[in-house]
């Protein structure tokens, strides 16, 4: 019996998650993707979210002036664009958080990570189904 009861309340729980639907964050908020916030504006901005795996961020910029490349956690710590997991040119790019665990962008345009255009938002909890 105490066993059912665990179970249900775990197939509850997860259908509450899997009811959730995606969420669209602009990241930086009406300030974009841009150098001009300062060294922690970006992880002071991720910090105050909750990401779901099937939200997606959308990166709003001047193409001429910047870029979104995503990156492992070393060339996220040594801003270093070399070897890019993935690299958006756009000036609206949204980009779908598809796995859990933690995702590392930078701008790769010389000097701008450096300038605090980072971002590593994690995603916790899967949440749509």
């Amino acid at each position: 019996m105490k066993n059912t009861i665990m179970t249900l309340l775990i197939v509850a729980l997860s259908l509450i998650g899997l009811a959730r639907s995606a969420s669209f964050y602009e990241v930086g908020d009406t300030n974009g993707w841009t150098t001009k916030m300062g060294l922690d504006y970006y992880k002071t901005w991720s910090s105050s979210k909750t990401f779901y795996v099937g939200d997606s961020l959308i990166f709003q910029y001047n193409k001429d002036l910047h870029n979104v490349m995503e990156v492992s956690f070393k060339d996220y710590e040594l801003c270093n664009p070399n070897s890019a997991l993935a690299t958006y040119h756009s000036e609206y790019e949204p980009v779908k958080l598809n796995r859990t665990g933690h995702y590392y962008f930078i701008c790769g345009v010389p000097g701008h990570c450096e300038c605090g255009q980072k971002l590593e938002p994690q995603t916790l909890v899967c949440g749509v189904g």
